[in-house]
This record gives structure tokens, C-alpha cells and sequence, in this order.
């Protein structure tokens, strides 16, 4: 039951730090940082299980209490820390802000007529070049000569024969 466990939250985090971004219903998606976040927990909870069975067989702390119970109450604590990043991520408590509206007006907005009709200043007009960017006619070329074939071989010779 501990390696199961184990190895399924293992895969869990890993998906979650691979994929990223994830669904949670058809309007909500974590967001990629939460998502890698909380599959990072619960990728660590395998590696140390391990490490903490070593240490608990070490010390001979079975006397004790129960390592499953443990290990039980260590995936608890992971599973809430990670569900509650996720679900933090995908239920903000504030909305993202919304591109700032310009207040004030456009600095030079006093300088042009506030007329229907659009004028252009005349700065702003353009003029022709007094030269030309032309690039010189491309002379005509000749088409290539036909590739000749090479002779046919007398039937029956050998594929090997080169000469």
C-alpha cells in the first residue's frame, strides 16, 4: 500500500510539473506556477517516504509508533498543501487587473482641432524623393542547354561493367 501510494502521488506531481497549465472545469485552469508548485510537493512525498522508513528502520522507532501512521499523516499534509496552491491559483481572491484606462490626455491631444474632419499636419505629410531607388533593368539570360543522355548499354552486359 506505501509504495502504491507512493508511486502514484510520484507520477501525479510529475504530470502536474510537466504539463503546466491544467483544467479544472470547462472556465477554470490552474495557472502553470501554482500547477508546478503543487506537483513539486507531491512529487517530494515518494522520496521521502524512503528517506524516512531508512531513518525509522535505522533508529528502531517501531517500538513506538506505527511508520504506516506516519506516512499516512505526512500524504495528508502534502495533499492539503498541494490542493490548496492549486485551487489558490485557479480561484484568485482578486481578478486580474485590467489594462489601466488613460486618464489624462494624450500629451500633444491640445495641439490638433477637435474637428469631425481628420486633418494631418503638414510635417506629417510625405513628400516624393527628389532621386529614385530604382534597382537597373536585369539583362536577359540565356536557358540552359538540355542535359545530354547518357548512351544506352548493349542488353545482356554486366551492371558492374564501368568501361
Amino acid at each position: 500500500m506505501l509504495f502504491a501510494l507512493g508511486f502514484l502521488t510520484l507520477m501525479l506531481g510529475l504530470a502536474m510539473v510537466v504539463l503546466g497549465e491544467m483544467p479544472i472545469s470547462k472556465t477554470r485552469r490552474v495557472p502553470a506556477k501554482a500547477s508546478r508548485i503543487a506537483g513539486g510537493i507531491l512529487a517530494l512525498y515518494f522520496p521521502l517516504v524512503l528517506g524516512i522508513r531508512y531513518v525509522w528502520v535505522t533508529l528502531d522507532l517501531d517500538r513506538f509508533v506505527a511508520g504506516n501512521i506516519v506516512f499516512a499523516i505526512l500524504w495528508v499534509l502534502l495533499a492539503m498543501a498541494a490542493g490548496w496552491i492549486a485551487l489558490r491559483g485557479a480561484f484568485p481572491k482578486k481578478m486580474r487587473r485590467a489594462v489601466p484606462k488613460m486618464v489624462e490626455p494624450a500629451p500633444f491631444a491640445s495641439e490638433l482641432p477637435a474637428s469631425d474632419d481628420t486633418v494631418v499636419p503638414e510635417m506629417m505629410t510625405i513628400e516624393e524623393p527628389a532621386f529614385s531607388f530604382e534597382a537597373p533593368a536585369a539583362k536577359p539570360t540565356k536557358a540552359p542547354a538540355p542535359a545530354k543522355k547518357a548512351p544506352k548499354k548493349p542488353a545482356g552486359g554486366s551492371p558492374f561493367d564501368i568501361s
